[in-house]
């Protein structure tokens, strides 16, 4: 794709009749950028509220919204090569609105950080390839919204309008580096991931557990806390809402700590205007119920998690971070992109003994079990050794 072909019109499509025609239209191409617009951060129970293509020179953005049949627009989508950029939330939110599930992508923000890219946005890849500065007027718009304004839309179409040219300038450099394949790897193991975190239960009880938590002093404010979570859980859902705009987790924090330490309603810290009526009597009834709770009634406590560097006192976890870091330098690759941290603990933990072993016990990909190689796998297998000895 050449830069000439960044700069088509761009086509705002609402009826059945439009989505069949770039469905029939889009069958002469094998490859088109997507990119989706959700309502994340302006209600609780988010959808994609727009879908946006780009092929050739032509740029759709399509409405979801409203009576249309998107089915035959993604049975021809399946068959093509869809170009992202960061796809992991627009996979899993097309998989849980849509249940479509890619065959194969191009992540460019993925192929970026394969090539050794430290800006990663998409605004710096336009910017680095395309010459073109985007603008970020729309980072933060209710896209549930209707109707949408022309600068709406075109922020929108501006997600995919480059992708194609960006997409063909990285696979060429992953190519002169011998890193193609290991990115096509990558990407599959993208949709995997993607597909399998919607298909796994939620820990509905251990969501509570906020950043800081822990910094109360006392099982009782940590009971409180986890009370105040689902009340907030409750009245966002009520509100159709994120729960941060209910409250947000420092209020949170600072609420059950608060309850904990008094009885004294009148010293209540300062709440959002919005906390008023019955949604503020709801709120004093869940901490005067919390305050009285018998202590069979406490959440479990999370059980003790060994950090890495505990899993054993014979393991010596630095020295296999510094070969990963070696290895991957050596590829001009970051250390997390190679072998993350959580991997890491997982071998540390499992300690495999064959290079099939690595490979599932750390969800590998292949190329990745192949980069770290023999030398890594001998490392840990004398590592095994040691704790066998004492």
């Amino acid at each position: 794709m050449t830069l000439s072909q960044c700069s088509g019109e761009t086509y705002y499509l609402s009826s059945q009749e439009q989505i069949l025609a770039v469905a029939k239209e889009l069958t002469q191409y094998n490859k088109v950028a997507l990119d989706t617009e959700a309502d994340s951060l302006h209600h609780y129970y988010e959808k994609i509220c727009l879908i946006q293509l780009s092929f050739s020179n032509h740029h759709y953005v399509i409405d979801p919204l409203g009576p249309v049949d998107l089915e035959p627009l993604f049975d021809v989508l399946l068959t093509r090569v869809l170009i992202f950029h960061g796809a992991d939330y627009d996979l899993r939110m097309l998989w849980r609105c849509y249940h479509f599930r890619p065959r194969e992508i191009f992540d460019t923000m993925l192929a970026a950080k394969m090539l050794g890219y430290t800006e990663l946005s998409l605004s710096a890849l336009v910017k680095r390839f395309c010459g073109v500065a985007l603008s970020k007027h729309g980072q933060r718009a209710d896209w549930s919204r209707r109707p949408l304004s022309p600068e709406l839309i075109a922020y929108a179409t501006n997600d995919t309008r480059h992708l194609g040219c960006i997409a063909d300038k990285l696979a060429e450099e992953l190519r002169q580096q011998g890193k193609l394949t290991w990115h096509q790897e990558s990407c599959q193991k993208l949709i995997s991931n993607a597909i399998a975190g919607c298909q796994k239960p939620k820990n509905e009880e251990g969501r509570w557990r906020i950043k800081g938590w822990h910094t109360l002093s006392t099982p009782r404010a940590q009971a409180i806390l986890h009370e105040l979570w689902h009340w907030r859980e409750e009245e966002a859902r009520r509100a159709d809402i994120p729960p941060f705009k209910i409250l947000r987790n420092e209020k949170l924090l600072e609420l059950a700590c608060w309850a904990d330490s008094t009885a004294d309603m009148e010293t209540i810290p300062q709440l959002p205007k919005h906390i008023t009526g019955q949604r503020f009597t709801r709120l004093c009834n869940v901490i005067e119920k919390s305050r009285h709770m018998h202590e069979s009634q406490f959440p479990p406590p999370q059980p003790h998690k060994r950090s890495h560097c505990q899993t054993s006192k014979t393991i010596d976890w630095n020295a296999l971070r510094r070969l990963r870091d070696a290895i991957a330098h050596k590829h001009q690759l970051s250390p997390e992109l190679l072998l993350s941290n959580s991997q890491l603990a997982i071998l540390v933990q499992k300690l495999p003994q064959t290079m099939e072993e690595m490979q599932r016990y750390a969800n590998l990909c292949p190329w990745q079990a192949k980069a770290l190689g023999q030398e890594f796998l001998e490392a840990i297998q004398q590592l095994s050794k040691s704790v066998h000895n004492t």
